[in-house]
């Protein structure tokens, strides 16, 4: 039988006062049923990686050092390494850096069971998002919720730098989005 890690402000459904309260007195706001796809993980992993200042101060200083290496390489007259590293620099950010990071993203996705391709049933209730999946269900309280990330097809809820509630607009109501958004600071990306 597998082993469960109980993460600060999540508890199985059923355990504890929170999860307990909600299934006891029935208090669901809405519901919202998404399809959990490797399309959708690599859409909220792009999000997070547009977010991050980290990322983008990686690759500046690759491109920056490359830059570097092949000044250097051309002042010696080394041609061929000084066109290597140059197009290696502009490559890098644009094109190296993108494809690594999906096959990581997509590595990730088929490795990992809690995410594979299934329905996930994110249930608000008065308290917080009851989130029930093909192999478990758990309970988040609305306070664990840091903030909420919106693009033009998800609103992502986040609990954690990369860690996060995929939920996709279409299907929720006006209503349901702005509740959605008032649960913690949101941020257009």
């Amino acid at each position: 039988m597998g082993e469960s890690t109980q993460y600060p402000g999540t508890e199985p459904a059923g355990a504890g006062t929170y999860a307990a309260e909600a299934q006891e007195t029935g208090d669901v706001l809405f519901e919202a049923v998404n399809r959990y796809t490797l399309e959708e993980h690599l859409r909220f992993n792009e999000t997070l990686r547009k977010k991050s200042r980290s990322v983008l101060v990686m690759y500046i200083l690759v491109t920056i050092w490359l830059a570097l290496l092949a000044f250097y390489s051309f002042w010696n007259r080394l041609w061929a390494a000084g066109i290597i590293c140059a197009a290696i620099g502009i490559l890098y950010p644009l094109v190296i850096a993108p494809l690594v990071n999906r096959y990581f993203w997509k590595k990730a996705y088929r490795n990992n069971k809690l995410i594979g391709d299934g329905e996930v049933r994110s249930v608000f209730t008065g308290s917080g998002i009851r989130q029930v999946t093909p192999i478990g269900t758990t309970f988040i309280r609305y306070e664990m919720v840091e903030k909420v990330l919106e693009t033009d097809t998800n609103l992502y809820l986040m609990v954690g730098k990369t860690q996060g509630i995929i939920l996709q607009k279409q299907g929720l109501s006006d209503d349901q989005m702005n509740h959605i958004r008032g649960l913690a600071p949101t941020e257009r990306v």
